[in-house]
Order: structure tokens, then C-alpha cells, then sequence
């Protein structure tokens, strides 16, 4: 009951934080058009999706899944001990230094090209 509880707040989470980043990214060239008072709704979206992104950080952390197929089990119900692999910790942290990285370059590129042709 606790983990059916757990999966419908994580879907629930993922639909907000993307929901507030796609609000971050329409509202991104009105704040250079229109007004810079977007500028303040842009940077309030911002907020609202990394809430959200932390939530469920700490939801994955708490359940001890990292990888997709961990996620995927999870939500599923199965047991996660015939995912793990043996060198998880180290996989783990390379998979999450590379996404933010990924993350940080995809976003500062996208907001960069929104900003000057927007």
C-alpha cells in the first residue's frame, strides 16, 4: 500500500515538474518581447520544477532506485535485488554527474538560442 502510495506521488511529481518546465520555456521569450515581468514568472517556473525534480530525488533515494529499470520495477511492483548490479554505487554516480552535466549544457544551449532568436 506504502509503495502504491510512493508511485502516485512520484507520476503525480514527474507531471508537475514537467508541466513548469514547459510554462519555464514559454514564458522565456515573452520575458525578452513583451516584458521583463515574465522575466519573474520565469524564474518562478524555474523554482517550481526544481521543487518538484528535488521531490522526486529524494523519493528515488529514499526507495533506493537510480537507473530506469530500477524506476521501472519499482512502479511495477517487482523485487529490485535481480536488477542490482554489483558496481551500482560507481554506475550510479557516473549516470548522475553525466546527466547533470547533459542537463546543464541541453538547458544553458536551449535557453541561450530562445534568448537570442526569440
Amino acid at each position: 500500500m506504502k509503495e502504491n502510495v510512493t508511485v502516485k506521488a512520484m507520476e503525480r511529481d514527474s507531471k508537475w515538474m514537467l508541466c513548469h518546465l514547459v510554462l519555464l520555456f514559454l514564458t522565456l521569450p515573452l520575458a525578452k518581447r513583451v516584458s521583463l515581468y515574465f522575466l519573474l514568472a520565469t524564474v518562478v517556473f524555474f523554482g517550481a520544477m526544481l521543487y518538484y525534480a528535488f521531490r522526486l530525488e529524494k523519493m528515488k533515494k529514499a526507495h533506493q532506485v537510480g537507473t530506469y529499470k530500477e524506476i521501472l520495477a519499482f512502479m511495477e511492483g517487482k523485487p529490485l535485488a535481480t536488477i542490482r548490479g554489483e558496481n551500482r554505487k560507481k554506475k550510479l554516480l557516473l549516470e548522475n554527474l553525466l546527466k547533470v552535466l547533459g542537463g546543464i549544457i541541453v538547458g544553458g544551449v536551449f535557453s541561450g538560442l530562445l534568448l537570442f532568436f526569440g
